[in-house]
């Protein structure tokens, strides 16, 4: 019945169209569409008889109404639209009024449903009906590739043990971040708290990447164990076997072997490393000369020690100085909680026996060095736009070192009346590689100085320098005190391409009222000591820079809220994990309250316990924290 109506309606209207009236805005529905609103258009100046007009005319409306009825009301890919196959009739298709090429409607691939509108056209010579069908493209969840990728890459170097105190890790990306939930808790500077159960218990982290400019987000969980109190309190053992040759220079290797022990979920000690073949020599400048030496390994063959990249190159530093033994350890776990820096030295407490001797506890750590997982920049190239490595080192003046101008150089700080020259070692490239030219030396040399210039001159420095690691270097050197940030181990590097980036931290046993060669106000809590004129020339210009101040000013407010809760804690569970060591250590070396030396400074001498010296310390950050808010909020 309704089919009847239809084609009486259609007779009308080719009626009155041969009448001069015009119906080419009448649309009606189609009784066997789906999903569609159809409207019909049928444009006719062919002089064909009425009849055979009329019947052509209902069966282009028949012929659309099929084509209709066989859409999809919704895709989710591309789909290849229906053809026709009679003699004298073409069928074609627009969105949009635009023509769809080769039969296939292309699928929009969307976050969210969208509907578009599709226009079929069937056509005989001059007579054409049009149709409209509304399909839906299914909205699906969009996930980036890269996303995943990053999401894995984050994964992989979370740990599946936790026996301390755990810095989770930073992948700095342009385009993605990450957060991280703890046993369902959000976490503060990245620090994973280890909670000292009494036996093995099951932890989870919740990790949550983010693309930054879609929005996008992807989580996942995994599951961790932390290690029972009484195993995670054993301190590994790093056994040198040198077949009893004494190690006595920092420029000679020794041969050797190293074993590693570690306790495992029941306290028994197991071999982790089997006599790995490696060389070993001191190292260190004034700790050389101390009576706990320093030293520097380098295995046969790249090496993984405590699930760190393998590499062959390690440190083992002593931390003679330093009579809580954390103040090092403690520096580079905040610094590995901000992530404009691409590499901070890792730090993992052993018991050090040397020839089966006990030398007492220490620190493995990464080398600073240009490497794959280290200061990663571009290496062997003859270029001068290449990557560099330099350490800002005044004892290259103090003691008339040779090289000026071949292995170390000179830029000019200048201010007012004053001029002083800061003098820098190349690290990187090795002056004694084949690919290593003269050139280089006065390309960094010339882009150092241009930077220092420009920044003293409020020029555009942040073209030469990355502002990000400069606000970070700058705030945990003079959190700290760190005497070193204007004398020596004050490392910069520079990738091909890029810009000059402070860093890595290096060297924090003399800082936080440790520097007893200072005098008694520069040690104290209170007054900036990087940016002073005779420190860091770099840090000294950027403190006059309204733009730096400004970012410094961001940056701490971001991170100081919870930082002396952190800092206790990690003080607190740094001590607690080292007990047994530190006891041995400091009954091999008894110097608490006792050594009297340049850099024993009168706080610390005045401090005659552990327990003393790690008070000091705790209240050193408490007051050091609380003048740099309120400093900071003046900016």
């Amino acid at each position: 019945m309704r089919r009847k109506i239809l084609l009486t309606f259609l007779t009308c209207t080719a009626l009155l169209s041969t009448l001069g009236c015009s119906l080419s805005n009448k649309s009606f529905s189609s009784a066997e569409s789906i999903n569609s609103s159809v409207e019909s258009n049928i444009d006719s100046k062919s002089e064909s008889s009425s009849d055979n007009k009329k019947e052509i005319e209902a069966h282009l409306v028949e012929l659309a109404n099929g084509i209709t009825a066989k859409l999809p009301s919704e895709i989710s890919e591309d789909y290849l639209l229906p053809t026709i196959n009679e003699e004298g009739y073409e069928l074609s298709y627009e969105v949009n009024q635009s023509t769809i090429e080769n039969g296939v409607l292309k699928y929009i691939n969307g976050r969210e449903d969208i509907t578009i509108n599709l226009t079929i056209i069937v056509s005989y010579e001059e007579l054409s009906y049009k149709a409209q069908a509304n399909i839906i493209f299914k909205g699906v969840e969009m996930i980036n590739e890269g996303l995943k990728n990053y999401l894995q890459a984050y994964k992989e170097k979370l740990p599946s043990l936790i026996k301390q105190d755990y810095i989770a890790p930073l992948i700095p990306h342009n385009n993605y971040s990450c957060s991280l939930k703890v046993d369902g808790h959000a976490i503060t500077h990245n620090i994973v708290k280890y909670i000292f159960p009494i036996e093995r218990k099951e932890g989870t982290f919740e990790i949550t990447v983010k693309d930054l400019q879609t929005g996008d987000e992807l989580s996942e969980t995994q599951s961790f164990i932390y290690e029972k109190e009484a195993v995670a309190t054993l301190t590994p053992k790093l056994y040198i076997d040198t077949s009893n040759v004494a190690i006595t220079s920092k420029d000679n290797y020794v041969n050797g072997f190293v074993t590693l022990e570690e306790a495992d979920e029941k306290g028994i000690y197991q071999t982790t490393l089997n006599r790995a073949g490696m060389k070993i020599r001191g190292r260190g400048n004034s700790t050389w000369s101390l009576p706990k030496k320093p030293y520097k390994i380098k295995f046969n063959s790249k090496t993984s020690l405590f699930g760190q990249k393998a590499q062959k190159d390690w440190v083992l530093l002593a931390n003679y100085v330093d009579q809580t033994l954390v103040r090092d350890y403690l520096a580079k776990a905040l610094g590995s909680t901000l992530d404009s820096f691409a590499f901070t030295p890792s730090c993992h407490y052993v018991d050090v026996y040397l020839n089966n001797d006990y030398q007492g506890s220490y620190t493995v750590t990464d080398q600073v060095e240009v490497k794959s997982g280290r200061v990663d920049v571009e290496r062997d190239s003859s270029n001068e736009d290449t990557g560099y490595l330099v350490e800002l080192d005044q004892r290259l003046i103090e003691y008339g070192a040779s090289g000026k101008n071949e292995t170390w150089f000179e830029i000019n700080a200048r201010d007012g009346g004053n001029s002083r020259n800061i003098p820098f070692d190349i690290k990187y490239p090795e002056v004694d590689e084949e690919f290593f030219r003269h050139e280089q030396l006065l390309y960094i040399q010339n882009y150092m100085q241009t930077a220092l210039t420009a920044i003293a001159n409020h020029g555009k420095w942040q073209n030469y320098i990355d502002i990000n690691t400069a606000v970070d270097f700058f705030l945990v050197e003079d959190l700290f005190k760190n005497v070193d940030v204007g004398y020596a181990s004050a490392f910069m590097y520079k990738d091909k391409g890029g810009k000059l980036f402070l860093g890595p931290l290096w060297d924090f046993d003399l800082s936080c009222l440790n520097q007893g060669h200072l005098e008694y106000n520069l040690r104290q809590h209170y007054d900036w000591y990087a940016s002073r004129w005779d420190k860091n020339p770099y840090c000294y210009y950027l403190m006059k820079d309204n733009d730096f101040k400004k970012a410094l000013k961001e940056r701490w407010n971001e991170w100081s809220p919870n930082l002396l809760n952190d800092i206790n804690s990690l003080i607190d569970n740094m001590t607690r994990l080292i007990k047994t060591s530190r006891i041995r250590n400091f009954e091999k070396w008894d110097i608490i309250g006792k050594d009297r030396n340049w850099y024993t400074s009168t706080e610390v001498y005045n401090a005659k316990t552990y327990d003393a010296q790690v008070a000091l310390i705790k209240g050193w950050f408490n007051n050091r924290i609380g003048w740099m808010n309120e400093e900071i909020a003046k900016f």
